[in-house]
C-alpha cells in the first residue's frame, strides 16, 4: 500500500496522524517512516486495509463471548474495540521481546 492512499484516507476520516498511529499501535515515528518510504510494510498494509473499511468481523461462539466479555471485565476495559487494540499491543510488547 502506498503511504498517499493512508494519507487520503487519514484526511477523509478527518484523523491526525497520532490517532492513526494510535489505531495501528505505531509511534507516529513510525507513520513519519512510512511517509518517508512512501509505502507501508506488508503487515501494515494488511492493518491500516481493515481500517479503512471500517469493519473487523468477529465470529465467537456465545461461551467464548461470556469469556472475552468476563476478560474485559477483570481488564476495565469496556469496548471490544479497545479490547483489540489492548490485545494487538500485548502482542507486540512480547513479540519485541522474542526478538532482542
Amino acid at each position: 500500500m502506498r503511504y498517499s492512499e493512508l494519507e487520503e484516507w487519514r484526511k477523509k476520516a478527518g484523523l491526525t496522524r497520532k490517532e492513526v498511529a494510535d489505531k495501528c499501535c505505531v509511534s507516529p515515528k513510525t507513520i513519519e517512516g512510512w511517509r518517508t518510504r512512501g509505502e507501508l510494510p506488508g503487515y501494515a498494509a494488511a492493518l491500516v486495509s481493515r481500517l479503512m473499511s471500517d469493519s473487523i468481523e468477529l465470529h465467537l461462539s456465545l461461551p467464548d463471548f461470556r469469556k472475552l466479555m468476563k476478560h474485559m471485565e477483570r481488564l476495565n476495559i469496556k469496548t471490544i474495540d479497545e479490547y483489540i487494540v489492548h490485545a494487538v499491543r500485548e502482542k507486540l510488547s512480547r513479540d519485541e521481546k522474542i526478538s532482542v
